[in-house]
């Protein structure tokens, strides 16, 4: 059991922005670009797990918060074996 090492983890941030506040009154007037929003930025999930150095990472949890008009994702990514894998 002494050979098996810890995941290795990192975290990944991307926001997007969302109208001027005021532009939309409701919540239920935002869904729709909330929707648009998220969207983007799962789509960039991929290139942003990329970037990471080396590979084999994957989200093993996430956070999507919105505040003041801006959408921050958070992802907690892991690899197996962590640094000196190989």
């Amino acid at each position: 059991m002494d050979d098996l090492k810890e995941p290795e983890r990192k975290m990944v941030v991307i926001t997007r922005r969302l109208k001027l506040p005021g532009i939309l009154d409701t919540m239920s007037d935002q869904i729709p670009e909330v929707l648009d929003a998220v969207g983007k930025i799962m789509a960039r999930l991929p290139d942003e797990l990329d970037r990471l150095e080396g590979d084999d990472w994957r989200v093993v949890s996430h956070s999507i918060t919105m505040h003041s008009g801006l959408i921050i994702a958070t992802f907690l990514c892991e690899r197996a074996g962590g640094p000196g894998e190989g």
